[in-house]
């Protein structure tokens, strides 16, 4: 097997007339030249080549910056080496993006946080990236190598710069509350442990898959071909995918269980007995509510945590989204919602019930009578209704266990800096903009506290207030009219005839946009560029500025490690570090547009043979 290389070299050789008589010399072993530029060496050469330019142009991007925060995780290849992914977010200068860019991939076979800290340094020294003054930010996942107070990487860059904020990613923790509240009672866990039950059942065997994607073709025809998702991975939401697949080929699922419980059917005694224990389940009123229950709670965090993966997503939007999270679940905790839920459940089982078989109604609790301590004055209350004990032990449960775990896992520490940055959003220079006495007394304190180098105490609360005042114009005057020439009055203006509503239209709909990105920074910031107020306003545009650089999440580094099982594969497992390192660039960063001239130069200075063939 000559590789992939020589396989493409020929094949582009068959429709290129330059490349195609040098290909046929190099086959034509009496011809043979003495130099093939197409060995193993020079494709890594060209690899390296094509990596050092795109590092170059995000190193250079991030220099015109200069504020950038960096994301860092770790994980096992394929042949068992740790390797570390290291990502830097910045805002481009020019179009106000945000990017957050792999530059580094390594080994690191201790992950000690003094350790990561030497590698964090030495891969900063070698792109020129001024980390020591410049470095705004930094997210990691919750380890204690990298969340550490004492020895962890994020302490250790903090006691050389100072104002370098540690944000915990937050889609992590946003995992950690799902986790808590699927293990949060007896249904709940009888549910998820029956659905992971369920997956090992079924994709335990091929013929039992091939049953259950027939009976989903006639019972669910045109639609599209499921599998039963496991829930005990660590991906996130996978508590969510595997009830939702389960809810939609409800059907499908208990035929290929009851197959599997019948003489006919791919199983024996122990399969039987175990399709059979989870069908009666999957047939109970108490599945169906907690299945229910859970579908609502997953409904409005699925999307949230989908959210919470984006590149471009800046820190105040993802404490917005938060809090609405937050009210959306206060106002699902109410008896309303509770008769809503009864409701679904009827309608349900009204729907994937049979005429042959009955729903299990939910079990009468047993009342277990504690024994009054001495210097209690009241007496438990005990719950004999079954329909009570699942609103209170399931429903309320989960919704009181979520709406804590937000307020316990999302109160950051940095949230003082937080709220000096909710200043910027729109909906706050809105009030401003009615009222300037709106403002505290103690505005970015804590802002100044940690990033004053970079912006002058002095001017920045006066700029921000005369901000605030033609924020509303500003809004307006993005919109121009829809047409300009159609009547002269609109240009000249007439007493007879009112003037058009179009462009106040437009006015309203630009400021409706804004209004509805209230939670965001970069609707402001794109204000800053499109009207040139950077130097007008220039404190507040490094605030914004160090706001939007701030990260939010270390989902980069997760996509770079899906990337890296692509490139390091089992076939691939001998492969090199630098060679790796090189195809991570080129595979992660394939949208940067390279310079194929400086691409050229730098790989025929490789080799004098090269560059003199290259001349010729």
């Amino acid at each position: 097997m000559r590789g992939n290389f020589k396989d493409l070299v020929e094949l582009v050789s068959n429709y290129s007339p330059t490349m195609a008589p040098y290909i046929s010399n190099l086959k034509n072993k009496n011809n043979k030249p003495q130099w093939s530029f197409i060995s193993w060496r020079r494709e890594n050469e060209l690899v390296e080549c094509i990596s050092d330019d795109i590092v170059g142009i995000i190193s250079k991007s991030i220099k015109d910056s200069p504020f950038f925060s960096v994301s860092l995780d770790t994980t096992f290849d394929v042949s068992r080496k740790e390797q570390l992914s290291f990502i830097v977010r910045y805002i481009d200068k020019n179009s106000g993006n945000i990017y957050e860019r792999l530059i580094a991939v390594l080994e690191t076979p201790i992950t000690a946080g003094h350790e990561l800290m030497n590698v964090f340094k030495e891969t900063c020294n070698l792109l020129n990236l001024d980390w020591k003054n410049h470095l705004v930010g930094q997210s990691y996942d919750g380890a204690a190598n990298m969340r550490g107070n004492y020895n962890g990487l994020q302490t250790l860059i903090k006691e050389i710069n100072p104002h370098t904020i540690y944000v915990w990613c937050w889609a992590h923790r946003l995992n950690l509350v799902i986790i808590d509240v699927v293990s949060s009672g007896v249904n709940a866990m009888d549910m998820f442990g029956n659905l992971e039950k369920l997956y090992d059942l079924i994709n335990s065997s091929k013929i039992r898959v091939k049953y259950y994607e027939q009976f989903q073709k006639e019972r669910y025809k045109k639609k599209q071909i499921r599998r039963i998702k496991r829930v005990t991975t660590t991906r996130w939401m996978s508590f969510s995918y595997a009830l939702d697949v389960v809810l939609s080929t409800y059907l499908a699922v208990i035929d290929t269980l009851e197959i599997m419980r019948s003489k006919d059917g791919p199983g024996d005694r122990k399969t039987g007995f175990e399709a059979g224990a989870i069908l009666d389940y999957l047939r109970s009123y108490r599945f169906v509510w907690t299945a229910l229950t859970f579908k609502k709670l997953f409904d409005i965090l699925s999307l949230t945590s989908s959210i919470l993966q984006s590149k471009d997503l800046d820190l105040m939007l993802a404490v917005s989204m938060i809090e609405q999270n937050k009210i959306k679940i206060s106002t699902l905790r109410s008896d309303e919602s509770f008769e809503h839920l009864s409701q679904e459940v009827d309608a349900f089982v009204l729907e994937q019930g049979d005429e042959n078989e009955e729903f299990i109604q939910l079990p009468t609790p047993r009342l277990r009578k504690k024994k009054k301590m001495s210097g209690e004055l009241s007496d438990d209350e005990l719950i004999s209704n079954p329909i009570q004990n699942i609103k209170v032990n399931t429903f309320f449960s989960a919704l009181d266990i979520v709406q804590r775990q937000l307020s316990e896992r999302f109160s950051d520490e940095s949230i003082g800096v937080l709220k000096d940055l909710s200043l910027l959003t729109s909906k706050v220079i809105f009030k401003i903009n009615q009222n300037p006495n709106f403002l505290p007394k103690d505005s970015f304190k804590f802002f100044l506290e940690i990033y004053g180098k970079f912006v002058d105490e002095k001017y920045l609360c006066s700029e921000y207030l005369q901000f605030a005042s033609i924020f509303h114009t500003l809004i307006t005057s993005e919109a121009l009219p829809n047409t300009l020439y159609s009547k002269c009055e609109e240009i000249f203006g007439s007493e007879s005839e009112p003037e058009s509503d179009d462009e106040s239209d437009e006015e309203d709909n630009n400021s409706k946009s804004i209004k509805n990105n209230s939670g965001s920074l970069q609707p402001i910031f794109q204000i800053f560029l499109n009207k040139g107020l950077i130097s007008v306003f220039p404190n507040v545009y490094i605030m914004l500025k160090i706001g939007l650089t701030l990260p939010v999440t270390s989902a980069s580094p997760e996509r770079a490690f899906s990337k890296l099982k692509l490139v390091k594969n089992r076939l691939r497992s001998t492969m090199g570090q630098e060679r790796l390192q090189g195809l991570m660039r080129i595979t992660c960063e394939k949208d940067i547009t390279i310079n194929y001239e400086n691409i050229i130069n730098a790989f025929a200075s490789k080799s004098p043979h090269l560059q003199k063939a290259l001349v010729l």
